[in-house]
Protein backbone atom coordinates (compact mmCIF):
# COMPACT_ATOMS: atom_id res chain seq x y z
CA UNK A 1 0.00 0.00 0.00
CA UNK A 2 1.14 3.65 -1.15
CA UNK A 3 1.55 5.75 2.64
CA UNK A 4 -1.16 8.86 1.64
CA UNK A 5 0.61 11.54 0.81
CA UNK A 6 3.53 10.28 -0.83
CA UNK A 7 4.88 7.43 -3.19
CA UNK A 8 5.53 4.07 -2.07
CA UNK A 9 9.11 2.21 -2.39
CA UNK A 10 9.79 1.39 -6.26
CA UNK A 11 10.11 -2.09 -6.77
CA UNK A 12 13.08 -3.24 -8.87
CA UNK A 13 12.55 -4.74 -12.17
CA UNK A 14 14.84 -8.05 -11.69
CA UNK A 15 17.62 -7.89 -14.50
CA UNK A 16 17.86 -10.08 -17.63
CA UNK A 17 19.98 -11.99 -19.31
CA UNK A 18 22.13 -10.25 -21.38
CA UNK A 19 23.37 -11.42 -24.87
CA UNK A 20 26.90 -9.06 -26.16
CA UNK A 21 27.65 -9.85 -30.11
CA UNK A 22 31.29 -9.58 -30.05
CA UNK A 23 32.36 -7.86 -33.27
CA UNK A 24 34.72 -5.63 -35.24
CA UNK A 25 34.36 -2.44 -37.59
CA UNK A 26 33.29 -3.54 -40.65
CA UNK A 27 36.32 -1.39 -42.22
CA UNK A 28 37.93 -2.18 -45.41
CA UNK A 29 41.24 -4.17 -45.05
CA UNK A 30 40.55 -4.42 -41.11
CA UNK A 31 37.81 -7.06 -40.91
CA UNK A 32 37.42 -10.66 -42.87
CA UNK A 33 40.70 -9.93 -44.20
CA UNK A 34 41.15 -13.87 -44.27
CA UNK A 35 38.09 -13.86 -46.59
CA UNK A 36 41.15 -13.06 -49.54
CA UNK A 37 41.68 -13.56 -51.80
CA UNK A 38 38.00 -14.75 -52.56
CA UNK A 39 36.90 -11.00 -51.88
CA UNK A 40 38.03 -7.80 -52.03
CA UNK A 41 38.63 -5.63 -48.58
CA UNK A 42 35.45 -3.61 -49.71
CA UNK A 43 33.67 -6.81 -50.53
CA UNK A 44 34.77 -8.55 -47.62
CA UNK A 45 33.76 -5.46 -44.97
CA UNK A 46 30.36 -5.24 -46.66
CA UNK A 47 29.70 -8.92 -45.90
CA UNK A 48 31.12 -7.92 -42.69
CA UNK A 49 28.27 -5.78 -42.07
CA UNK A 50 25.79 -7.93 -43.18
CA UNK A 51 26.74 -10.25 -40.71
CA UNK A 52 26.11 -7.97 -37.72
CA UNK A 53 22.96 -6.44 -39.02
CA UNK A 54 21.61 -9.68 -39.01
CA UNK A 55 22.97 -10.93 -35.80
CA UNK A 56 21.92 -7.89 -34.00
CA UNK A 57 18.19 -8.80 -35.54
CA UNK A 58 17.98 -11.80 -34.27
CA UNK A 59 18.88 -11.09 -30.65
CA UNK A 60 16.29 -8.12 -30.77
CA UNK A 61 13.97 -10.33 -31.57
CA UNK A 62 14.10 -12.21 -28.13
CA UNK A 63 13.07 -10.97 -24.83
CA UNK A 64 16.47 -10.79 -23.83
CA UNK A 65 18.73 -7.10 -23.60
CA UNK A 66 21.77 -6.53 -25.97
CA UNK A 67 24.91 -5.29 -26.36
CA UNK A 68 27.32 -4.98 -29.05
CA UNK A 69 30.91 -5.15 -28.17
CA UNK A 70 33.52 -3.53 -30.38
CA UNK A 71 36.72 -4.69 -30.85
CA UNK A 72 38.75 -1.35 -30.97
CA UNK A 73 37.39 0.97 -28.65
CA UNK A 74 37.71 3.90 -31.36
CA UNK A 75 35.84 2.48 -33.20
CA UNK A 76 32.46 2.46 -31.04
CA UNK A 77 30.88 5.55 -32.37
CA UNK A 78 31.12 4.08 -36.01
CA UNK A 79 29.55 0.81 -35.25
CA UNK A 80 26.90 2.62 -32.99
CA UNK A 81 26.05 4.57 -36.17
CA UNK A 82 25.66 1.64 -38.27
CA UNK A 83 23.05 -0.23 -35.77
CA UNK A 84 19.14 0.44 -34.76
CA UNK A 85 18.85 3.46 -32.74
CA UNK A 86 19.44 2.59 -29.11
CA UNK A 87 21.61 -0.10 -29.17
CA UNK A 88 23.73 -0.19 -26.68
CA UNK A 89 27.32 -0.47 -27.95
CA UNK A 90 30.49 -0.75 -26.09
CA UNK A 91 35.09 -1.63 -26.50
CA UNK A 92 36.07 -4.67 -25.82
CA UNK A 93 38.79 -3.24 -23.64
CA UNK A 94 42.68 -4.50 -23.74
CA UNK A 95 44.03 -8.40 -23.90
CA UNK A 96 43.10 -11.41 -25.83
CA UNK A 97 40.25 -12.47 -26.53
CA UNK A 98 39.58 -14.97 -23.42
CA UNK A 99 40.63 -11.64 -21.38
CA UNK A 100 37.65 -9.52 -23.35
CA UNK A 101 35.32 -12.41 -23.10
CA UNK A 102 36.23 -13.18 -19.41
CA UNK A 103 35.89 -9.21 -18.44
CA UNK A 104 32.65 -8.84 -20.42
CA UNK A 105 30.85 -12.23 -18.77
CA UNK A 106 32.51 -11.25 -15.37
CA UNK A 107 30.90 -7.78 -15.09
CA UNK A 108 27.66 -8.90 -16.53
CA UNK A 109 26.80 -11.63 -13.53
CA UNK A 110 28.69 -8.93 -10.72
CA UNK A 111 25.73 -6.45 -11.95
CA UNK A 112 23.17 -8.93 -11.27
CA UNK A 113 23.01 -10.45 -14.63
CA UNK A 114 21.45 -13.91 -14.23
CA UNK A 115 23.23 -15.49 -17.23
CA UNK A 116 25.23 -13.79 -20.28
CA UNK A 117 25.73 -15.01 -23.42
CA UNK A 118 28.52 -14.46 -26.14
CA UNK A 119 28.00 -14.57 -29.67
CA UNK A 120 30.44 -14.25 -32.47
CA UNK A 121 28.77 -10.90 -35.30
CA UNK A 122 30.76 -13.58 -37.86
CA UNK A 123 27.77 -16.41 -37.20
CA UNK A 124 25.44 -14.66 -39.19
CA UNK A 125 23.12 -18.13 -38.75
CA UNK A 126 22.60 -17.60 -35.42
CA UNK A 127 19.16 -17.54 -34.29
CA UNK A 128 16.98 -16.49 -31.13
CA UNK A 129 17.02 -20.06 -30.91
CA UNK A 130 20.72 -20.94 -30.40
CA UNK A 131 20.00 -17.90 -27.24
CA UNK A 132 17.07 -20.08 -25.61
CA UNK A 133 18.87 -23.71 -26.16
CA UNK A 134 22.09 -21.86 -24.57
CA UNK A 135 19.99 -20.25 -21.36
CA UNK A 136 17.81 -23.31 -21.05
CA UNK A 137 20.99 -25.52 -20.42
CA UNK A 138 21.82 -22.92 -17.79
CA UNK A 139 18.51 -23.64 -15.87
CA UNK A 140 19.27 -27.62 -16.67
CA UNK A 141 22.27 -27.44 -14.39
CA UNK A 142 25.11 -26.35 -17.00
CA UNK A 143 27.77 -23.98 -15.93
CA UNK A 144 28.77 -23.41 -19.48
CA UNK A 145 27.26 -23.66 -22.55
CA UNK A 146 28.67 -23.98 -25.55
CA UNK A 147 27.82 -24.17 -29.69
CA UNK A 148 30.94 -25.86 -31.70
CA UNK A 149 31.53 -24.48 -35.01
CA UNK A 150 33.28 -26.71 -37.88
CA UNK A 151 36.66 -24.80 -37.40
CA UNK A 152 37.29 -26.37 -34.19
CA UNK A 153 36.35 -23.51 -32.23
CA UNK A 154 32.64 -22.40 -31.18
CA UNK A 155 30.47 -19.37 -31.85
CA UNK A 156 28.60 -19.06 -29.14
CA UNK A 157 29.39 -19.26 -25.49
CA UNK A 158 26.70 -19.22 -22.50
CA UNK A 159 27.81 -18.73 -18.40
CA UNK A 160 25.84 -18.84 -15.40
CA UNK A 161 28.65 -17.37 -13.06
CA UNK A 162 31.93 -16.33 -13.78
CA UNK A 163 33.88 -19.11 -15.12
CA UNK A 164 37.91 -17.70 -15.84
CA UNK A 165 38.67 -20.85 -16.54
CA UNK A 166 37.17 -20.98 -19.80
CA UNK A 167 38.90 -18.35 -21.17
CA UNK A 168 42.70 -18.66 -19.82
CA UNK A 169 45.29 -20.84 -21.89
CA UNK A 170 43.17 -20.58 -25.40
CA UNK A 171 44.84 -20.90 -28.42
CA UNK A 172 42.40 -18.52 -30.21
CA UNK A 173 42.45 -18.91 -34.02
CA UNK A 174 43.16 -22.19 -34.09
CA UNK A 175 41.41 -25.48 -34.98
CA UNK A 176 42.29 -26.18 -30.91
CA UNK A 177 40.03 -23.51 -28.95
CA UNK A 178 36.97 -26.02 -28.79
CA UNK A 179 39.20 -28.72 -27.17
CA UNK A 180 40.99 -26.77 -24.95
CA UNK A 181 38.18 -24.39 -23.49
CA UNK A 182 36.43 -27.81 -22.75
CA UNK A 183 39.17 -29.57 -20.94
CA UNK A 184 39.29 -25.94 -18.92
CA UNK A 185 36.38 -26.11 -17.63
CA UNK A 186 36.09 -29.33 -16.67
CA UNK A 187 39.20 -29.79 -14.89
CA UNK A 188 37.75 -26.99 -13.30
CA UNK A 189 35.02 -29.02 -12.19
CA UNK A 190 32.41 -26.99 -14.18
CA UNK A 191 29.65 -28.66 -15.87
CA UNK A 192 29.91 -28.07 -19.88
CA UNK A 193 27.16 -28.90 -22.54
CA UNK A 194 27.65 -28.47 -25.81
CA UNK A 195 25.00 -26.85 -27.73
CA UNK A 196 23.95 -27.74 -31.86
CA UNK A 197 26.60 -26.38 -34.32
CA UNK A 198 27.18 -22.65 -35.32
CA UNK A 199 29.59 -21.76 -37.77
CA UNK A 200 30.98 -18.83 -38.12
CA UNK A 201 32.39 -17.44 -41.19
CA UNK A 202 36.48 -16.83 -41.93
CA UNK A 203 37.94 -18.47 -45.03
CA UNK A 204 36.75 -18.90 -48.01
CA UNK A 205 36.11 -21.90 -47.82
CA UNK A 206 33.02 -21.30 -45.27
CA UNK A 207 31.52 -18.62 -48.39
CA UNK A 208 30.08 -21.39 -50.53
CA UNK A 209 28.61 -23.28 -47.71
CA UNK A 210 27.31 -20.18 -46.05
CA UNK A 211 25.53 -19.61 -49.35
CA UNK A 212 23.88 -22.96 -49.75
CA UNK A 213 22.35 -23.27 -46.50
CA UNK A 214 20.97 -19.63 -47.22
CA UNK A 215 19.67 -20.18 -50.42
CA UNK A 216 16.10 -21.54 -49.67
CA UNK A 217 16.17 -20.01 -45.54
CA UNK A 218 14.60 -17.48 -44.38
CA UNK A 219 17.04 -16.19 -41.75
CA UNK A 220 19.73 -13.75 -42.19
CA UNK A 221 18.43 -11.51 -45.27
CA UNK A 222 21.06 -9.35 -45.36
CA UNK A 223 23.75 -11.99 -45.68
CA UNK A 224 21.97 -13.16 -47.99
CA UNK A 225 21.64 -10.39 -50.36
CA UNK A 226 24.90 -9.56 -49.94
CA UNK A 227 26.37 -12.58 -51.36
CA UNK A 228 24.05 -12.50 -53.89
CA UNK A 229 25.50 -9.05 -54.52
CA UNK A 230 29.43 -10.84 -54.58
CA UNK A 231 28.36 -13.18 -56.60
CA UNK A 232 28.24 -15.58 -53.91
CA UNK A 233 24.57 -16.50 -54.00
Amino acid sequence: MTPRGGEGPTLRQPLKPLVMVFCRAPVPGRTKTRLAPSLAPEGAAALSLAFLLDVVDAVRSTAWDLQVRVAESHDVRLVRALLPSGTEVAGQGDGDLGARLDRATSEALAAGRPATVCLGSDCPEASGGHVRHALAALDGGADVALCPSADGGYGLIALGRPCPEAFRGVPWSTDGVLAASRSAVEAAGRRLDLLERLDDVDRPEDLDGLARRLSDARRAPRTRRALRALGRG
